[in-house]
């Protein structure tokens, strides 16, 4: 990797930079600062003689492999893909003709290090994607409004902003499935006596304190993981002399040391139930995992991004 740093970059020591450390065929980083700040190169386009073009959002380089077709995979619609379909914008599971895009540089090469590239999605029937006004639609246009910019999102995904500033993103309207437990504790043994009752549907748990800690029994009833009932001692989650019951059962008494001394509890409900994706590509300004996305390498699978540096998607050319 060649690096080509210039503190005070003119015509003349960008060229010998140019010619001199970033030669046809180098893998390069650019990188120029004026007082202390990231400029403009007014005069050299880059291009790559193997495919790919360097972009860089606000804080880090990346690359984009353009040689070839990508699939674009949505993080929030659980695995689904963007598709054009009859020059609607959806997402299907599939990965054929219809889920396949053409990445074309749509800004002429790098035209400011620390901002990112942009680009023209292409779909299989030659059309463009396209922010019209909030809506998302494809076109046959190329212009300012047909041109995205990918922004690192972490874990290798990035986020598509549009012309408007707004980003490509998913809207779920197929309907989770709660589960629901319910525990319920007893003043006497056998679950007999005046009763208090707790629901939750949260898988990650939910907590209850109270003063009161006059209970002797307990039963969960509908979709429970794991209840913990607390001592009086400590009251939290975890300590050594709670206890602790699978799933639901139908009568459990405490043990000498909860009974008429249990003043707490922790409840696991069952994971929601996930039916089949169904939803919207819609426009929206939250970054978010519905806004999150995969670039995929159509033929491989493998992502079609590279983070840091160095990039390696082959030998640079440089022309003024």
């Amino acid at each position: 990797v060649n690096y080509c740093n210039l503190k005070t970059p003119t015509l003349t020591n960008w060229g010998a930079c140019q010619t001199g450390r970033a030669g046809a065929g180098d893998i390069v980083k650019l990188e120029a600062y004026a007082s202390g700040k990231q400029v403009v190169f007014p005069w050299p386009t880059v291009s790559l003689e193997m495919g790919g073009l360097l972009v860089y959002d606000d804080t880090s380089a990346m690359g984009v492999d353009t040689d070839g077709m990508v699939i674009i995979r949505s993080v929030g619609a659980r695995g689904k893909h963007l598709e054009n379909r009859n020059n609607n914008a959806g997402m299907h599971s599939d990965m054929g003709g219809w889920q396949k895009f053409k990445l074309e540089d749509a800004s002429g090469g790098i035209g400011q290090i620390g901002t990112d590239m942009r680009f023209w999605i292409e779909s299989h029937n030659g059309q463009n994607l396209q922010d019209n006004r909030g809506n998302v639609r494809w076109t046959s246009n190329t212009g300012g409004w047909e041109k995205w910019r990918f922004l690192d999102a972490g874990n290798g995904r990035v986020y598509i902003r549009s012309h408007r500033g707004a980003y490509l993103a998913t809207r779920e309207t197929s309907q989770v499935q709660y589960q629901t437990c319910k525990v319920t504790i007893y003043r006497s043994q056998n679950c007999r006596g005046g009763s208090r009752s707790f629901t939750t549907t949260k898988s990650e748990g939910q907590e209850w304190k109270f003063s009161d800690d006059d209970w002797e029994s307990a039963k969960a009833e509908g979709a429970c993981v794991l209840t913990e009932f607390y001592d009086e001692d400590e009251q939290e989650l975890g300590y050594e002399d709670n206890q602790r019951e699978k799933g639901s059962f139908s009568c459990v008494n405490f043990v000498s040391d909860l009974d008429d001394d249990m003043d707490g509890l922790t409840i696991w409900a069952a994971p929601p139930v996930y039916p089949p994706w169904e939803g919207d590509v819609i426009l929206t300004w939250d970054k978010n995992e519905a806004s999150k996305w995969e670039l995929l390498n159509a033929d491989s699978q493998s992502s079609a991004i590279s983070f840091g540096t160095p990039l390696l998607y082959g030998g640079l050319t440089f022309k003024k």
